[in-house]
């Protein structure tokens, strides 16, 4: 399921660590992925409409709707971006769209590497 090498987009110490201590199996793991990338392009989809429009609460309601299942993955620099698009918007910041970019980048880096996979 997933490719260890090269940087994949997910912290698989992090991963290995919380399927330890979760109980979780490879099975609810593989129905976690799949319930985060049928998912993430609406997600993103909400976040890109906030920045357009430069509506800031809706940036940090939607990066902070995002950031949570990002996490559970052990997504970590995604949820690291989205956490701070979350903190942009809560302190009325606008978010530039290369902000957005680059969590759509970082979505592609785990959706090559971990996306279908079986």
């Amino acid at each position: 399921m997933f490719n260890n090498e090269s940087p994949s987009g997910i912290d698989l110490p992090g991963l290995q660590a919380f399927l330890h201590e979760s109980g979780l199996d490879e099975e609810d793991l593989q129905d976690l992925f799949e319930l985060f990338f049928e998912d993430a392009p609406d997600h993103l989809r909400k976040l890109r409409e906030a920045v357009a429009t430069g509506d800031c609460t809706a940036v940090a309601t939607a990066a902070h709707a995002f950031k949570s299942p990002a996490a559970l993955i052990c997504a970590s620099k995604l949820a690291a971006q989205l956490a701070h698009m979350e903190e942009q918007g809560r302190q009325g910041e606008t978010t530039a769209l290369e902000d957005v970019d680059a969590v759509a980048a970082e979505l592609d880096v785990i959706t090559r590497n971990h996306g279908n996979n079986e």
